[in-house]
């Protein structure tokens, strides 16, 4: 196939069936979890230490083995970063251009333009594109 200019450092990780979309970084030490179904879009940086699920053990242990391991279709949209040591669960779902915060837990979705921290992780802002394609950061006055 053609040249997509995708980066994955050899430390990295990487089972399953994943679909990685073009010029897209994926930095040392990262899981890339496949068994559920991984897409991660274009234009993205993965930044060092970062997990992204798609299945998980955790019936199957609590059961003695008697549950089956749980599986669930994860995505990453376009033109998002997600800092270093985040975890994103199984099935969840990150839009387009989002920024996740370094050490982030992301338990649940959220949609595109958001500004994702915190454990478990919150959406605290909105990113912002000018007409010029510049990129600034909405933080929301008040968190709690």
């Amino acid at each position: 196939g053609k040249n997509t200019n995708v980066t994955i450092y050899n430390s990295t990780t990487v089972v399953g069936d994943i679909k990685i979309g073009k010029n897209t970084w994926i930095g040392p030490f990262c899981s890339l979890d496949g068994y559920g179904g991984l897409e991660i879009g274009s234009n993205c940086s993965i930044s060092l230490g970062t997990q992204i699920l798609t299945h998980d053990s955790v019936k199957w242990a609590l059961s003695g083995g008697i549950e089956e391991y749980e599986y669930a279709n994860t995505k990453i949209g376009n033109n998002c970063f997600l800092g270093s040591y985040c975890v994103v669960v199984k099935g969840i779902s990150i839009g387009d251009r989002c920024l996740v915060g370094a050490g982030a837990i992301v338990t649940k979705s959220f949609g595109d333009n958001s500004i994702i921290a915190g454990v478990p992780a919150k959406k605290i802002g909105e990113v912002l594109v000018s007409e010029d394609g510049k990129i600034e950061y909405k933080y929301f006055k008040d968190l709690n």
